[in-house]
C-alpha cells in the first residue's frame, strides 16, 4: 500500500493489516483531487471551486486560452487567478496543452 499511517495505527499494525484501507488507497487520485480543492482557507477553496465550476460550464468549448480565462475572470485578482489555475493544473484537474490552451 506504501502509505505510511504508522502514527495513526496501533503499535505493530501496518496499513497492509487493515483491508478496509485498500479501497481508499486505490482511490488516491480522487482523494488527491479533493485535497487540491479543499486544502487552504475557506476563501481559497471557494475561489478554486468557482473557477473550476465556471470552466466546467463551458463544456461546449473545453479549451481556453490564458487570455480568455483572464477575460472571463476579470473580477479575480490576476495573480490570484494564476495561482488558482496553477494549483488546478499541478494537480491534474486542469491541463495545459502544447498549444498553450487550458482544458479540462
Amino acid at each position: 500500500m506504501s502509505l505510511d499511517l504508522s502514527e495513526f495505527l496501533a503499535p505493530g499494525v501496518t496499513a497492509d493489516d487493515v483491508p478496509e484501507l485498500a479501497p481508499l488507497a486505490a482511490a488516491r487520485p480522487i482523494l488527491d483531487a479533493f485535497i487540491t480543492l479543499f486544502r487552504g482557507s475557506e476563501a481559497e477553496v471557494l475561489l478554486r471551486l468557482l473557477v473550476l465550476r465556471e470552466i466546467g460550464r463551458e463544456s461546449h468549448s473545453p479549451r481556453f486560452s490564458p487570455e480568455a480565462l483572464r477575460a472571463r475572470f476579470t473580477y479575480i485578482d490576476p495573480v490570484k487567478l494564476e495561482t488558482v489555475l496553477k494549483r488546478l493544473r499541478d494537480n491534474t484537474l486542469l491541463a495545459f496543452a502544447d498549444d498553450g490552451h487550458y482544458y479540462l
